[in-house]
């Protein structure tokens, strides 16, 4: 897991920053919910700074600059991430092509996430449309602790899949069991824990069957090491393996990933990190285990102006194990981007009900606030209903069964929610 922090770091920022930053840099991490939480240094990095957008130059062989990827993100009124596109320089028409887009709406209710609708237009062959896909997230919480969590992936086809996640807690208030439905797929996993309330080992099962062990060992409270058993097969021997050294502020230094062949560990990567006097990330590199030897792989060096990230420059090692200038990465934290209008609006919560419908639904707004605008959409972003005023129901009979969205504007700002329609 941790090798994807800096492979292929310069070979393509963007393309690999846009697939973490869905989940890492727009408050949807993955990790949120995960019982041991692992390092990713440089996108921790990416979030605490917050750039409006990255310019990757990459150098030629005569170590020469040129324009190569760039990612723009945008953030609500909240400072949450709400947008992210990368494009890529097309020099043969000089000017940037838009390879995907993510777009983002969220609702929290007591600073919790309780629903994410996360759309999706990427492009997979400059001749065709970009592909649309749709991801519906709602979490249920007991007060603080989620107890469920439903997920639901469409295209312009419709349904593609969806799943159920249920979370146990045992009396200390740990996550002790998870148990997800996906589709066909049953997953259930187990957690166990120390006297420290750090997670020691977990059991995943397949359909009933075990299929992995991990297990975690800390230091003064940091992760050290990480030891996942493959239970498929016949001996259930050690699969990979990952260490963590950290310095005396508590900061990555080191990370050590293995694997197992013929039931002996050999090492496959290195990662290694510098800091500031201050503590901030100066650089990190990684290494590959080849012809028994560490050879240079992706670097960074991380540079700072006003207390932010500034201009950083990437290298790559060559044939002779020897660091080579690769790319250089622009960081901009300028909120009014040219051609991009800042959001304004807070985001408003309301009611709709019944929800549930068939025939007609209301909506409800706390406080008096006024309604000046409603819309409806479908799961392509079809607008299937609009009015510039509401008048206590909206009629919706003659909307097709199926999942739309309603969206709410007022003189204080606008939200969204997902309503069924019978």
């Amino acid at each position: 897991m941790y090798k994807k922090l800096l492979l292929g770091l310069c070979a393509g920022v963007c393309a690999n920053l846009n697939v973490y930053a869905q989940f890492d840099l727009l408050n949807g991490a993955p990790q949120e919910n995960a019982i041991v939480k692992e390092p990713y240094l440089f996108w921790d990095l990416m979030r605490n700074s917050t750039p409006s957008w990255i310019r990757y130059y990459r150098a030629d062989e005569t170590s020469t600059f040129g324009k190569s990827n760039r990612l723009i993100q945008r953030k609500d009124a909240s400072g949450r991430f709400n947008h992210l596109e990368t494009s890529i320089w097309n020099p043969a028409e000089n000017k940037w092509m838009l390879l995907d887009k993510y777009v983002y709406q969220r609702t929290f209710v007591d600073q919790k996430m309780v629903s994410e609708i996360a759309e999706s237009w990427v492009l997979d062959n400059p001749n065709d449309p970009m592909i649309y896909q749709r991801i519906i997230l709602d979490n249920y919480f007991d007060n603080t602790k989620l107890t469920r969590a439903t997920n639901e992936i469409s295209n312009e086809s419709g349904v593609l899949s969806s799943g159920e996640t249920f979370f146990t807690y045992n009396n200390l208030n740990q996550r002790t069991y998870d148990s997800s439905e996906i589709n066909n797929y049953r997953f259930i996993e187990r957690h166990q824990y120390d006297n420290n309330n750090n997670c020691v080992f977990s059991t995943t099962y397949l359909n009933g069957n075990e299929v992995s062990n991990r297990g975690y060992k800390y230091q003064n409270g940091l992760l050290t090491e990480v030891i996942q058993y493959n239970k498929l097969t016949p001996d259930s021997a050690p699969f990979s393996a990952e260490k963590y050294t950290y310095n005396a502020s508590g900061n990555l230094t080191e990370a050590l990933v293995s694997r197992t062949v013929e039931n002996v560990f050999t090492d496959l990567y290195q990662f290694k990190h510098g800091y500031t006097e201050t503590g901030k990330l100066k650089w990190m590199c990684n290494y590959i285990w080849e012809n028994d030897d560490w050879m240079k792989g992706d670097s960074i060096v991380i540079t700072y102006k006003n207390d932010k990230v500034d201009t950083s420059y990437g290298y790559r090692g060559n044939v002779n194990n020897e660091w080579n200038a690769f790319a250089s990465f622009m960081f901009v934290f300028d909120e009014q981007l040219v051609g991009v209008k800042p959001i304004k609006n807070t985001e408003i919560d309301f009611n709709v009900f019944p929800n549930p419908a068939r025939n007609q639904i209301a909506v409800n707004i706390d406080g008096a606030d006024k309604i000046n605008h409603v819309t409806i959409t479908n799961i392509l972003g079809k607008v299937v209903y609009e009015q510039s005023s509401y008048n206590n129901t909206i009629d919706v009979d003659s909307l097709k069964p199926g999942i739309y969205f309603i969206t709410v504007e007022t003189n204080k700002g606008k939200g969204q929610k997902k309503i069924i329609i019978n």
